[in-house]
């Protein structure tokens, strides 16, 4: 499974997406080395987007994102919807 790990990287990819703002994701090589060998259906499944785990390196930034996407109209569960979408689709 390919996981998001860095909160700003989610919540940076769902605000652009959701503001009609082009989004181009670089993956780190491990990452993109795991996702070609999936097929498009398995990709559904190895891709995990869980924006409530993942972190940040300043405990108060992650604080603030998590509060800030919990607040939002779907909350994590539309945000992780949204960033996951962006790749499978």
């Amino acid at each position: 499974a390919a996981y998001f790990t860095r909160v700003w990287t989610v919540f940076e990819v769902f605000t652009a997406f959701t503001n009609g703002i082009e989004v181009d994701l670089a993956l780190m090589v491990d990452s993109r080395q795991r996702l070609m060998k999936e097929s498009l259906s398995s990709l559904k499944t190895a891709l995990v987007v869980d924006v409530m785990s993942a972190q940040a390196t300043d405990p108060n930034d992650e604080q603030r994102i998590k509060m800030l996407i919990s607040a939002q109209d779907g909350g994590a569960d539309k945000t992780n919807q949204t960033v996951k979408q962006l790749f499978v689709d």
